[in-house]
């Protein structure tokens, strides 16, 4: 693999040939993640229930936007924008180990925690430049921001008031340690950390367009259209996505639970076999 010298990029083709490529190619996976992202679309879009618990809240904005990372990965793995697909996969995640972290609390209090740090958020960007804000919500921010830090402060051992750095703290000392706390260590190890190359625009993040690149007959063509990863996201976006949603299904209901069950397991036991297979 080299990645100094000359070089040129392959042919691109269209997003719709790109899809139809590859749609064939991983017709199966494809198949299983359409058709969970079409359940959850066809209750999360008209759902009225209400959320009144702190942990039914935060689910609620969860899946939320666990739905639309889920369907931005699934439509840039359709046309091989894997690097893409592979930042938005690692935030997935994050909602994935969050989710399980919540739910191992039955006092709420991470819940309430997880809901209450947006206003130490916009405090801190009112502190930085409130001229340019709403009068109305910078006061709003001041009202929420004194009701909730109490959640968030603790007193030093020389006495003194001090704010916590993030809004998991005491309970967990980071993401990592959140991971390891549900048992997600070996994906934690396995997927977020080394995505975060893809995050950070390392050179790994070049990996999938370099490593085909030698194998081309024409020569050295930098291979955009790498479909390396596409198999792996889609089987880890499932699971990511499928873990959340069912959890909010046992929250609001809002889908009968033996389909949910039925197109999930279809989904894992596949994922599980090509796994083997592999």
């Amino acid at each position: 693999m080299n990645l100094e010298g000359d070089g040129t990029m392959d042919d691109l083709l269209t997003e719709d040939q790109m899809r139809r490529r590859l749609r064939e190619k991983y017709r199966e996976p494809f198949q299983h993640c359409w058709t969970l992202l079409e359940l959850a679309q066809e209750v999360l879009g008209d759902f009225k229930g209400a959320a009144q618990t702190p942990y039914q809240r935060s689910m609620f904005l969860i899946a939320g936007r666990a739905f639309k990372s889920y369907h931005a990965i699934l439509n840039l793995c359709e046309i091989a924008y894997t690097e893409d697909a592979g930042i938005i996969l690692r935030s997935l995640f994050q909602l994935f180990v969050i989710t399980r972290w919540l739910k191992t609390d039955t006092s709420e209090d991470r819940a309430r925690k997880y809901l209450g740090w947006f206003w130490v958020v916009m405090h801190e960007e009112v502190e930085q430049d409130g001229t340019r804000i709403d009068p109305g919500l910078v006061k709003l921010v001041a009202e929420q921001y004194k009701n909730h830090e109490p959640l968030f402060t603790y007193t030093d051992k020389d006495g003194k008031r001090k704010m916590r750095r993030k809004w998991y703290e005491p309970e967990a000392r980071s993401l990592e340690d959140m991971a390891s706390q549900v048992e997600l260590q070996n994906q934690y190890d396995g997927l977020y950390r080394p995505l975060s190359s893809i995050e950070h625009s390392d050179a790994v993040a070049y990996f999938g367009m370099i490593s085909e690149m030698e194998t081309k007959s024409e020569g050295s063509a930098l291979s955009l259209h790498s479909d390396m990863f596409v198999p792996a996201y889609l089987r880890n976006a499932f699971q990511y996505f499928a873990e959340i949603f069912n959890r909010w299904n046992r929250t609001f209901r809002g889908v009968d639970e033996q389909d949910l069950t039925r197109v999930i397991d279809g989904g894992m036991s596949f994922f599980k076999q090509e796994m083997q297979a592999d």
